[in-house]
């Protein structure tokens, strides 16, 4: 595998275990191609750097112990497909998700898409339980 890929599949697993649970807006800048495509993102929300920063300043506010657990990492050429599940204990509010006392929320699975080293695209691939 060359050194290129590597490079992607490392700023891939950057964004996944440091910037979003740190909400680590410089870092996203680094990472995130300023043309990305969020596919998750509600119906009229921006899309490219401003719609991420957004997903990922909701995150912060909704949940605290934000993690993703990678499990598996693919990549050809400039492409790079990360499978993770994300968790996090709901503790925060939002326009979508009142805040919850119980338990945390199931994990959801995720699937982040990452070209020329930057991420521009992401998409849910479906969810699990806890």
């Amino acid at each position: 595998m060359s050194q290129d890929t590597e490079g992607i599949k490392a700023r891939a697993r950057r964004t996944l275990e440091e910037i979003f649970p740190n909400g680590d807006i410089a870092g996203l800048a680094e990472v995130v191609h300023p043309d990305c495509v969020n596919h998750e993102a509600p119906p009229g929300a921006p899309q490219g750097l401003d719609g991420m920063t957004q997903t990922v300043l909701w995150l912060k506010g909704a949940f605290s112990d934000r993690r993703y657990q990678i499990h598996q990492v693919i990549a050809e050429g400039d492409t790079v497909a990360v499978h993770c599940t994300f968790s996090g204990r709901h503790t925060g509010s939002s326009w979508a998700c009142p805040r919850r006392t119980g338990p945390s929320p199931p994990a959801r699975s995720t699937s982040f898409v990452s070209r020329m080293a930057k991420v521009s695209s992401t998409g849910r691939s479906g969810t699990t339980s806890p």
